[in-house]
């Protein structure tokens, strides 16, 4: 466990009292080193210490360490909006449209939080998306990638939202959000926090492009969706000498994260799987100001109770969690 935790050899490991291990000082290594991250940082650990539930708490030390640690940023802010390739975007929106009508359901995600379950509209585009795209991404962050997955197109239904994430350490690193079309009565914002702490909401246009460092940046559509659907392609490369683990975040993961603290007054946060959501009106209270309150919502308790099997049933099939320890 210790070795693990600690990132130590098994024999240095002995020469440590156990003491010591229980009552050392730990700080946070965040970077980049701006003030603005680091004050987002340490406000979301006190968040993450008052968590009552153990497993809650061990899976969001695992996404703010991801995210605040062990992904170092590669652009100025992590993010930025583009025109997308025309000719794509247009091949794209016809085949959406094509087919619309004779895609099926997606299974259960545990991010997304719907009445509806999402439409997939199959395209046979995804490779060509994938091999398209590449050199934009890598004119945007600067370094050679690897190319992971392209999928899509899905469909997002009335009423569906996303809880705040960040995406899979080992492939999802470099990432865009193409997004094709849309039937919507009012706009549907990513919500993403960039490199310097800031919060911003992205109402994307059709055929525009959003490139974002998606396993360091917490994002997400926590406003419910007001429409009858939405549907973009996500694409995500990784560096090519990348070599981040999960083994690498759980070395960084404090000694003392079993211990919650009282209530230290920040937003209460409920971890659903690999996302986070608070008990604000629009689920994220940063996106309400300062005088943001916690609501008590019957509705949401009923889907929080469904989402919440679901990502049981996802852990137990490939995420580490603190009983691999």
């Amino acid at each position: 466990f210790f070795k693990e935790r600690m990132g130590l050899r098994a024999p240095l490991l002995c020469l440590l009292p156990i003491a010591l291990l229980a009552t050392a000082q730990w700080s946070m290594d965040w970077t980049p080193k701006h003030p603005g991250w680091m004050a987002r940082m340490e406000r979301r650990l006190k968040q993450i210490r008052q968590i009552e539930n153990t497993q809650w708490r061990w899976d969001a030390y695992m996404g703010l360490v991801t995210s605040g640690v062990i992904v170092s940023n590669f652009t100025e802010l992590g993010f930025e909006v583009i025109e997308g390739p025309k000719k794509l975007h247009k091949l794209l929106n016809e085949t959406l449209h094509k087919n619309m009508g004779r895609s099926g359901r997606e299974g259960p995600v545990d991010q997304i939080f719907c009445d509806e379950d999402p439409v997939f509209v199959h395209t046979g585009l995804n490779r060509k998306v994938l091999m398209d795209l590449l050199p934009l991404h890598e004119e945007w962050c600067g370094v050679k990638l690897k190319p992971a997955i392209s999928y899509g197109l899905r469909v997002y239904k009335n009423a569906s939202f996303l809880t705040m994430h960040t995406d899979r350490l080992d492939t999802h690193v470099i990432s865009s959000i193409f997004h094709v079309d849309r039937d919507q009565e009012e706009p549907w914002p990513l919500v993403i926090e960039d490199t310097q702490g800031n919060v911003h909401e992205v109402a994307l246009e059709p055929g525009q492009l959003l490139f974002y460092e998606s396993s360091k940046l917490l994002h997400g559509r926590p406003r419910p969706f007001n429409g009858n659907w939405y549907t973009s392609i996500f694409t995500h490369y990784y560096p090519v000498d990348w070599d981040k683990t999960q083994q690498d975040v759980i070395a960084n993961i404090p000694p003392n994260w079993q211990r919650p603290v009282e209530d230290n007054g920040e937003p209460r946060l409920t971890i659903v799987g690999t996302g986070l959501l608070e008990h604000c009106a629009s689920h994220w209270c940063d996106l309400e100001g300062p005088d943001a309150k916690e609501v008590e919502d019957e509705k949401l308790a009923d889907k929080l109770a469904r989402q919440l099997g679901v990502a049981t049933a996802s852990r137990d099939k490939k995420r580490v969690t603190r009983d691999d320890l």
